[in-house]
């Protein structure tokens, strides 16, 4: 009995050693121009400055920290807020006061989720219930926005594109947790004639693979990755991307700016963009949900927002357009080359070697990316002459760049 004893208490404690060494991982969305951020809570004593710094993710704004990694802490049910601060990481804090939204009512599913405790008057802060390795939580500053799956919309877009047709338009995805397969979730549009999302409305399924917490997801038409590409001057911020061919139940996304989009889950609507059964025309969904003809919509700190309709008529890339996309890198630019500066031939070419001639001097850094955005080659010449005999037949993007000078143009290669 006592071996007994013994072994239970062993067992006891090497599941305790366990669960000491599970991190958790919190990702948080900040307000554009967030310097830095950190967290706070009972195990800092409250202090503005005093818990663990997060580390910035890049251009969607969002920001992550992991405790519990080691170290002798004990994973447990905590409470938390989170602190803005300038790049140093102390100056300037503000932390999040949720008071108001919670007595106002927008913290009640947090607080049905048991991930929230307030008073409604005094105090209102974020609760992490310890549960398993890997705990992935998702919040927005300032925000009781709770997202309604692991994976939800962040944009929709109908985007006016130099390739012209229905290159331009795409639906954007996030992921707030590690999905093991994404197959189980579907794009769903609603249109004109058809105001029956959960019936009738046509629909696309997400590919079979799994995708971490933090991603994005990029859905696009057959042949808008070379196109958004140009556009968007590089996709490399996307951990995802997919184009579907068809012009039947798999065409999506063919929004028109005032057609609904939903998201749906092993059958069942999860999120919609829009509101049911409305076209969104002129400023019929406002202030909710906005039209995104020739235009795009996305949602910043659990909020929608738009661009402004025809927002991106007349412009090459989003960067130059009045409405760059949040998500794009904006410090990106093509100052392009004239017509009598730059020329590229033969194309299309049969392998063997292109051409490359400019009148400005200078290094000519090259890249060629296929059509799903990969880099197949990168080389630096001196001289005019790109060998692509190595390279398989097909569509490619073919990236130059001189000095402060650059373009992207289509390379066929038979």
């Amino acid at each position: 009995m006592k071996k007994i004893y013994i072994s239970l208490f062993l067992l006891i404690l090497t599941a305790s050693l366990a669960i000491a060494q599970e991190p958790a991982t919190f990702i948080v969305e900040a307000p554009p121009g967030t310097q830095g951020v950190r967290m706070t809570g009972n195990f800092w004593g409250w202090n503005p400055t005093g818990g663990p710094v997060a580390t910035s993710n890049g251009l969607d704004n969002t920001w992550t920290v992991t405790v519990f990694a080691g170290g002798g802490e004990t994973q447990s049910d905590f409470e938390y807020l989170w602190v803005i601060t300038d790049a140093d990481g102390t100056s300037n804090a503000v932390q999040e006061n949720l008071i108001a939204s919670a007595a106002g009512g927008d913290c009640l599913d947090r607080i049905n989720a048991g991930e929230f405790n307030t008073d409604y008057s005094s105090y209102a802060n974020r609760v992490f219930i310890a549960a398993g390795s890997d705990d992935i939580k998702s919040d927005v500053y300032g925000s009781c926005y709770l997202a309604s799956d692991a994976l939800e919309l962040k944009g929709v877009a109908d985007l006016t594109v130099p390739g012209g047709g229905s290159l331009g338009k795409f639906t954007h995805l996030y992921a707030n947790d590690d999905i093991a397969d994404l197959s189980i979730y579907s794009i769903r549009l609603e249109s004109n004639a058809n105001t029956d999302m959960l019936t009738t409305a046509q629909e696309r399924f997400l590919p079979s693979q799994s995708i971490a917490a933090g991603s994005h997801i990029l859905l696009c038409r057959e042949g808008g990755i070379a196109e958004l590409t140009l556009y968007f001057i590089s996709l490399a911020q996307f951990d995802l991307v997919e184009e579907v061919a068809g012009t039947a139940s798999d065409a999506q996304p063919s929004g028109n700016g005032d057609d609904r989009v939903g998201l749906f889950k092993s059958g069942t609507l999860i999120e919609f963009y829009g509101i049911l059964g409305l076209d969104g025309d002129g400023t019929a969904w406002e202030p909710e949900f906005f039209n995104y003809l020739d235009a795009w919509a996305y949602k910043q700190m659990g909020v929608w927002i738009g661009g402004g309709t025809d927002c991106s008529d007349a412009s090459t890339t989003t960067q130059s357009s009045s409405c760059v996309y949040p998500f794009a890198d904006a410090t990106l630019s093509n100052k392009a080359f004239t017509k009598s500066e730059l020329s590229i031939f033969p194309n299309p070419v049969n392998k063997g070697f292109v051409n490359i001639k400019s009148q400005i001097s200078g290094e000519k850094n090259i890249k060629l990316y296929d059509i799903m955005g990969r880099e197949v080659l990168s080389v630096k010449l001196k001289s005019d002459i790109l060998d692509v005999s190595s390279v398989q037949s097909g569509l490619y993007l073919l990236n130059i760049s001189i000095n402060d000078r650059s373009t992207t143009s289509k390379l066929l290669i038979k």
